[in-house]
């Protein structure tokens, strides 16, 4: 595809989020999701996230199926794999309504040689630790005024483990910086491949199974 071509398509799915917000704002959730579709097609800039970020402002549920959308979207083909499943949005069902309920802050590293595996982890941690609710992180100016919202970061090497305490908040957009920055790390580590993915046992211990 050439530049022209290209640009177009990324104007044309940048036209359709912008459709999509406002038959959200509008209330006309199943509207929103056919523009949201196309401009997930079409391929404009982030949309995944964005379209997530838009369904939770709206306090809308589908918010969680497009955090599972965005988080595979950082995939790398033939390397590093971001499952659908990773830092996912929990939903319940209240009076046949299916609602917004929390995010589950814990991702694993397998797949990958357990030494870069760790230094990943420890290379990650700074960012990660530092990252707003608005998918920043701040710069050396902004440091000591920008809000922080996780109020803990463990890393545990032995289990290649990142957990964040961000009290079950739902932050699609830290999520985003979270997982960039850990494919960032795992790359500069020397992983070649690796698995990114929620354990189940990071769930709310009385939540439902599937």
């Amino acid at each position: 595809m050439d530049d022209h071509k290209a640009t177009e398509r990324h104007d044309e799915g940048e036209a359709a989020f912008r459709r999509g917000c406002e038959l959200l704002d509008g209330g006309a959730g199943e509207d929103a999701e056919v523009q949201f579709v196309e401009a997930a097609a079409l391929g404009a800039r982030d949309v995944p996230w964005r379209i997530t970020q838009a369904y939770l402002e709206a306090h809308d549920a589908r918010a969680a199926g497009w955090m599972r959308r965005a988080a595979s979207s950082l995939s790398r083909p033939g390397g590093i794999t971001v499952t659908p499943g990773t830092l996912p949005i929990l939903t319940i069902t209240s009076e046949d309504y299916e609602v917004l309920a929390s995010q589950v802050w814990c991702v694993a590293v397998t797949g990958c040689d357990p030494v870069a595996g760790a230094a990943a982890l420890r290379a990650a941690d700074p960012s990660v630790r530092q990252a707003t609710e608005d998918g920043r992180i701040p710069s050396d100016e902004e440091i000591h005024t920008a809000p922080y919202y996780a109020n803990y970061l463990w890393v545990d090497e032995a289990n290649l483990t990142l957990t964040l305490d961000a009290k079950d908040g739902i932050m699609p957009m830290l999520a985003r910086v979270v997982l960039t920055v850990l494919v960032e790390e795992l790359e500069r580590a020397g992983a070649t491949r690796a698995r990114l993915h929620t354990p189940r046992s990071a769930w709310p211990k009385d939540w439902p199974t599937d």
